[in-house]
C-alpha cells in the first residue's frame, strides 16, 4: 500500500504575472493541485479572488484547439482497435517548445488545410443543390435573409411609384448551404430582383451566380494549396506529412497546457480590495515537495508550507493488482487510519467474476484480447486500469473453467466437435478426454467420475457449490470484521475492536457447535457457543447490564446481526446462479449448431454450423461479461465495504497530465 500525506505551500504571487507563474508550473512536470482558500475555516472564508478576464482569451485558445483537433482526427488511425490504443505523436519538451515558437506558421498551416476540407465540403454540396433546383434560377451570397428583407421592403416602394407594373409573382425563398445562403427565384421574380437591384443602386449584398461562385471556391483553392506547398505541407488533409503532423500535435499540446495553467488562476485570491497582494494554495505529494521547492526557487516565488483544515492524501496502491483501487476509491479515499482493503478486494472480486463468467474458453478470450493491448500495444491510459482488471479476472476465469472443464459448454465433448472430428458417437473425442484430467468437478452431472462428484456420493454438485460460495461469502465478511478491527485500532476506537473480535469469535462458535454437535462432542461446542455469548454481553458497550442484554438482543452483533449475516450469506449464491445460466446457455448453442449440421448437408450445414457457434457464444459471452463485472461490484459495494470501509480522506486532485495528441517522452 501507498498512501502518502501532501504538502501545503502559499505562494505569495505580487508583482508576478500569473498566466506565466502557472504555466511555467504546467510545463514543468509537477503534479499539484490549487486549492480553494474558501475551504478554509476563519478569516480565509472571506478573500477575495483576483478578478482576471480571461473567458475571451479563453475562447481564443479553444478556438485554435479547435481547428487543431480538426486536422489531427483526420489524420488518426480508424477502426475498432484505434478505439483502445495509445496514436499519439510522440516528442520531446524540446519538440514542444519548437512547436510553441512555430505557433504562427502552424496555425496557419492548419487553417489553410481546415478550409481546403470545407472548400471541397462547399462545392459538393452546392453541386448537390444545384442539381436538386435545376429548374430554377439560383443565386448565391452572404446573408440573404437580410437581402430578401430589403426586396420585400423595396418592392412595395417601386410598385407604387410605377416602376413595376406587370409583374405579379415576388415570391423568393432563401436556403443556408454551409459558409453560404442560396435564393431561389422564379423566371418572374427574377426579374423583380432585376429591377430593384438597378433602381435602388443596391450594393450593400452581392449576389453571384454558381459559376462565378465556383471560380471563386477554386481560385481560394488554388492559393491554399500553394501556400501549403510552400509550407512543406504537402498531402491532402487526412494524408498530412508525417512531420508537420507531428509539430501540429505539439502545438496542441501547448495550448492544452495553457489552458489548464489558465484553469489554476481560479483560485488565487488576495486579502485586499486592490488586488495588490496575490496569494494562491497548491498542494502537492511528500514525494513532490523538494522538486516543488526547486521550481519555486528557480521562478523567484515566495513560498511557506502551511497546514490545511483537512488533511489531503495521495493514494495509490504499488502491488500488481493496483488496478482494483479504481473500484475501491470510486467511493471514497481512505486516511492514514485506515487499512487499504485494495489487495483482498481484488481476490474476491476475481473470485466473484470467475464464478459467473464460469468458461475457461470466455475467459481465455477475455485475457487475450486485454492482454494484446496491455502488453504488446500502447494502450491509451484512461482504458489501462479496466483493461487490467479484466485481464486478471479473465486468467481467474480460466482457472475455475479449467477445473469445472467448461469450454464454450461442452463444445468439445458436444455432437457437433464429434461429427466434425470423426469420433463416434458413444466415445469420448480425444481433447475431452485430455481436459477432463484437470476438472474437479462436474456440476450439471452428479454421476460424473470426477474427484468432488465421487466424493459428494450422488449429492447434487449443485448444492456444494451453493456451499462453497456461502463459503466465500462468509469469508468475505469475515475479511470486512478484520479490516474493521484495523481500522478501529488504528484509530484507537479499542472498545469497537475488541467488541468485533468478539463477535468473529461468536460466529466461530456457532460454527465450531454444529460441527462438534455432529460429531458426538456437543458439550464441547456449547461451552464454546456460550464462551461466545458471554463475549459479546461483555464488550457491548452498553453499560448497564440490561443495556448490555438488549444490544445483544437487538445490536448490530445481536440477534438481528445474525439474521442480517445469514441474508448477506444468501445474496452470495446468485455468483452460481450466473454462472450455471451461462453454462446451459453455451451448451444450447452447441446443440443448436449440431442439429444444423445434421440437418443440412456437410458443407451448408458447416457454414450454418459455424454462424451459429459465432453468433450464439459472442451473444453468451457479452451477456455473461455483463453479469460478471455488475455482480462482483454490487457485492463489493453492497456486502463488502460497507462493513468497515469509512473512505473519510481527501484525495489530491491533481489536474490530468496526459495530453490529449501528444505524448511526451524523455531523452
Amino acid at each position: 500500500m501507498s498512501l502518502k500525506s501532501t504538502q501545503n505551500f502559499l505562494l505569495s504571487l505580487e508583482n508576478k504575472n500569473l498566466s506565466e507563474v502557472f504555466s511555467k508550473l504546467v510545463f514543468s512536470g509537477l503534479k499539484f493541485e490549487v486549492l480553494n482558500p474558501t475551504e478554509l475555516k476563519g478569516n480565509w472564508s472571506q478573500v477575495s479572488f483576483v478578478s482576471n478576464d480571461k473567458n475571451a482569451q479563453n475562447k481564443e485558445i479553444q478556438n485554435k484547439i479547435n481547428t487543431l483537433d480538426f486536422i489531427i482526427s483526420q489524420n488518426q488511425k480508424k477502426g475498432f482497435f484505434s478505439i483502445f490504443t495509445d496514436n499519439r505523436a510522440e516528442g520531446s519538451k524540446e519538440d514542444l517548445k519548437e512547436a510553441r515558437e512555430n505557433q504562427k506558421s502552424l496555425l496557419n498551416i492548419a487553417q489553410k488545410l481546415q478550409r481546403q476540407s470545407e472548400l471541397e465540403i462547399e462545392k459538393i454540396s452546392l453541386q448537390e443543390f444545384l442539381n436538386n433546383h435545376q429548374d430554377k434560377k439560383v443565386l448565391f451570397g452572404k446573408n440573404l435573409e437580410e437581402f430578401k428583407s430589403d426586396f420585400e421592403n423595396g418592392i412595395g416602394k417601386l410598385k407604387s411609384k410605377g416602376k413595376i407594373t406587370n409583374i405579379n409573382n415576388y415570391d423568393i425563398e432563401v436556403f443556408e448551404l454551409n459558409n453560404i445562403d442560396a435564393i431561389i427565384f422564379s423566371e418572374e421574380s427574377l426579374e423583380a430582383v432585376k429591377i430593384f437591384v438597378k433602381e435602388e443602386s443596391y450594393t450593400k449584398i452581392e449576389l453571384l451566380t454558381s459559376k462565378q461562385l465556383f471560380l471563386n471556391l477554386d481560385e481560394e483553392y488554388t492559393k491554399n494549396t500553394e501556400f501549403l506547398n510552400q509550407n512543406e505541407a504537402k498531402g491532402s488533409i487526412n494524408n498530412l506529412n508525417s512531420e508537420i503532423l507531428k509539430q501540429i500535435s505539439a502545438l496542441h499540446a501547448n495550448l492544452e497546457l495553457d489552458l489548464k495553467s489558465k484553469q489554476c488562476i481560479n483560485n488565487v485570491f488576495s486579502l485586499n480590495k486592490d488586488n495588490s497582494a496575490k496569494f494562491a494554495f497548491i498542494n502537492v505529494s511528500d514525494d513532490e515537495v523538494d522538486k516543488t521547492v526547486k521550481i519555486l526557487q528557480d521562478l523567484e516565488i515566495s513560498y511557506q508550507k502551511t497546514d490545511w483544515n483537512q488533511e489531503i492524501y495521495d493514494w495509490g496502491n504499488n502491488t500488481g493488482l493496483r488496478a482494483f483501487q479504481s473500484v475501491a476509491q470510486s467511493i471514497g479515499t481512505i486516511d492514514k487510519k485506515e487499512t487499504d482493503p485494495t489487495n483482498i478486494l481484488a481476490i474476491f472480486f476475481m473470485i466473484f467474476f470467475a464464478f459467473c463468467l464460469s468458461d475457461a474458453l470466455y475467459g481465455l478470450i477475455l485475457a487475450l484480447f486485454t492482454g494484446y493491448f496491455l502488453f504488446f500495444t500502447k494502450i491509451k491510459e484512461s482504458f489501462r486500469n479496466m483493461f487490467s482488471l479484466f485481464f486478471y479476472s479473465g486468467l481467474t476465469t480460466v482457472i475455475f473453467g479449467v477445473l469445472t472443464n467448461s469450454w464454450a459448454g461442452d463444445f468439445f465433448n458436444s455432437a457437433l466437435f464429434k461429427d466434425v472430428t470423426g469420433v463416434k458417437e458413444d466415445s469420448i473425442s480425444p481433447i475431452h478426454n485430455f481436459l477432463l484430467q484437470f476438472q474437479v468437478i462436474d456440476i450439471l452431472n452428479s454421476d460424473a467420475d470426477v474427484p468432488i462428484n465421487r466424493m459428494l456420493n450422488g449429492v447434487s454438485p449443485i448444492i456444494f457449490m451453493l456451499g462453497v460460495a456461502v463459503l466465500i461469502g462468509f469469508l468475505v465478511l469475515l475479511s470486512s470484521y478484520l479490516l474493521r478491527i484495523s481500522t478501529s485500532v488504528k484509530r484507537g476506537d479499542y472498545p469497537a475492536a475488541f467488541g468485533q473480535l468478539a463477535w468473529i469469535f461468536f460466529i466461530s462458535a456457532a460454527v465450531s457447535y454444529f460441527i462438534l454437535s455432529a460429531n458426538n462432542y456437543t458439550f464441547v461446542g456449547q461451552i464454546l457457543l456460550i464462551i461466545g455469548i458471554l463475549g459479546l454481553l461483555i464488550f457491548n458497550q452498553a453499560k448497564s447490564i440490561g443495556g448490555k442484554i438488549l444490544g445483544f438482543l437487538f445490536g448490530p452483533r445481536g440477534l438481528y446481526g445474525i439474521i442480517q449475516m445469514g441474508a448477506d450469506l444468501m445474496s452470495f449464491t446468485r455468483i452460481v446462479a450466473i454462472g450455471l445460466t451461462g453454462g446451459v446457455i453455451a451448451s444450447i448453442v452447441n446443440l443448436l449448431a449440431g442439429i444444423l449440421y445434421e440437418s443440412s448437408g456437410a458443407v451448408v450445414g458447416l457454414i450454418l454450423a459455424i454462424l451459429m457457434l459465432l453468433v450464439g457464444h459472442t451473444f453468451n459471452l457479452v451477456l455473461s461479461l455483463f453479469g460478471a463485472y455488475i455482480n462482483p461490484i454490487r457485492l463489493t459495494y453492497v456486502e463488502f465495504m460497507p462493513k468497515f470501509f469509512l473512505g473519510e480522506g481527501r484525495q489530491i486532485q491533481k489536474f490530468n497530465p496526459e495530453l490529449q495528441h501528444f505524448r511526451v517522452v524523455e531523452n
